[in-house]
């Protein structure tokens, strides 16, 4: 009983999807856009990363408090 509900599912959604194939469409650039952004975020905080291990410890001391304030917020980031 099951098997049949769970098949008669699976052909409804999918004559659904034929009949509505925009749907997938809309779904393959949303996800295209999320992949997208994904690897922007993860170049920035590369690039954060590596702005940030330039710093020693006598540079990071020397620093005035307010660009040591905006040094920790972007290695937050």
């Amino acid at each position: 009983m099951a098997a049949a509900a769970a098949v008669t599912l699976v052909v409804t959604i999918v004559d659904w999807l034929l009949t509505h194939w925009w749907f997938l469409l809309v779904l393959g650039v949303l996800a295209f856009g999320a992949w997208l952004h994904h690897k922007q975020q993860r170049a920035r905080w590369e690039a954060v990363r590596a702005r940030g291990l330039r710093y020693g410890l006598s540079q990071l001391d020397a620093l005035h408090h307010a660009r040591f304030e905006e040094v920790v917020r972007d290695l937050m980031r």
